[in-house]
């Protein structure tokens, strides 16, 4: 697809968009996308009711676990490209990586972090900013986080799996 061709099929995302906000099904949406060096972009509606700003391409949003589905396509795609393998412990990707419970730690695999069945502690945030080594600083310091349960005994929603699931 060329840029041109692009942007033309991207002109197509706006007017539902447009309609969404209209029927007040959200209050607000900003849309990006990016093909190469071309991006496009468009938004419509505020950011909050209570206290409304137009949404725009600068407006922040809370991602929320948006992201979760983002990485586990991105590990989908390692796995039908052969990369990655949903049943090989996380440690043969990530050697950095370290629990504070060696034998979950050598356990742990891809599928159990995408399951939510790592048994990590899943509620574990620090804000390591926007650098490009971010998610590393982030994984490098779940060394000191418990584990909860076994891994592959208990469904238990995990955001950390996912830092570790991106780092992979």
């Amino acid at each position: 697809m060329n840029p041109e061709s692009f942007r033309k099929r991207f002109a197509e995302i706006p007017s539902e968009m447009e309609r969404i906000v209209a029927e007040g099904e959200i209050p607000g949406i900003s849309c990006g996308v990016r093909f190469g060096d071309t991006v496009e972009t468009a938004s419509f509606g505020v950011t909050n009711t209570n206290h409304p700003l137009n949404v725009n391409d600068e407006a922040f949003f809370q991602i929320g676990s948006i992201t979760k589905t983002f990485v586990a396509l991105a590990v989908m795609r390692l796995v039908d490209a052969g990369r990655i393998d949903l049943e090989r412990p996380v440690k043969e990707l990530l050697e950095d990586f370290a629990l504070s419970d060696k034998g979950a730690e050598e356990k742990i695999t891809v599928k159990h972090l995408l399951t939510h069945t790592s048994g990590m502690k899943g509620d574990y945030f620090k804000d390591f900013g926007y650098g490009k080594d971010a998610l590393e600083k982030m994984v490098k310091s779940m060394s000191a986080i418990p584990q909860i349960n076994p891994p592959g005994k208990i469904l238990s929603y995990c955001n950390s799996g996912f830092y570790v699931a991106g780092r992979a």
